[in-house]
């Protein structure tokens, strides 16, 4: 039986293509090779940058979730982020495979305390500027010095006014802050100073008005007659006292 012109044609044309095909075959697979299981793109070196906490970060992610030698292609970046970012210590994280290199390298933002408080069972933790909460790994002599926030009640709704009050208050007051008091009801009362006044009782009261509250205690210091004022009562930002005794 003699075949076609044109199916012959479609032969010639078919078997043409096999060499490219069969290329693209062995390319993809060298690809995946080297990537996956090639020492020539493994693991070399390892860097983990995390504020002070290196010993305690690196037993999370080496060996278990890399370790050298590891093809770089094979480190889950998203495991190891999403582990990390369990601790709650923990803000950010960047991890970069750097191929050329052969490096993997880790940079861990820790939360920076800007106040501490204690657990119920005595544990201390930490606020940092944005009013979250946290445990820190390892404990540091300068974290003793920071001011300590008080609960009359140590409740979720308590350390709720204290996170809302230290991500929204002004800085020149959380700056100078010494301790912050939290009442059964939420209000706040905190001891600072700010330029001129060293040592202020602020009866600051619930968390709201807080924009207004800041407005009212800039003025207030800015008048010649309050200049040896101790105590500021905010509980009624549009009546606010001031007396000359804590």
């Amino acid at each position: 039986m003699t075949r076609s012109p044109k199916r012959g044609q479609r032969d010639k044309k078919r078997n043409s293509h096999t060499p490219v095909i069969a290329l693209i075959i062995f390319l993809v697979g060298l690809l995946v090779y080297l990537l996956g299981w090639s020492p020539l793109l493994s693991i070399k070196t390892i860097e983990i940058s995390a504020g002070g906490f290196e010993s305690v970060v690196t037993p999370l992610v080496v060996p278990n979730k890399a370790h050298i030698g590891l093809p770089l292609a094979r480190v889950s970046v998203s495991r190891i982020s999403r582990d990390l970012l369990r601790e709650d210590w923990v803000r950010s994280i960047n991890i970069d495979r750097r191929w050329l290199a052969r490096d993997l390298k880790i940079v861990i933002e820790p939360r920076i305390p800007i106040a501490q408080f204690s657990e119920t069972d005595g544990a201390t933790k930490f606020f940092d500027h944005t009013g979250i909460s946290f445990a820190l790994p390892i404990k540091r002599a300068s974290n003793a010095q920071l001011p300590v926030v008080t609960f009359d009640s140590s409740t979720q709704n308590s350390r709720g006014s204290a996170a809302f009050f230290l991500a929204h208050a002004p800085s020149n007051l959380i700056a100078g802050m010494s301790a912050l008091h939290i009442d059964r009801s939420g209000r706040v009362t905190l001891r600072t100073k700010i330029h001129g006044f060293p040592a202020l009782l602020i009866k600051w009261g619930d968390e709201v008005d807080t924009a207004l509250k800041a407005r009212v205690i800039d003025k207030l210091l800015g008048m010649a007659e309050n200049k040896k004022i101790l105590t500021i009562d905010l509980s009624n930002p549009l009546a606010p006292i001031v007396s000359p005794v804590k």
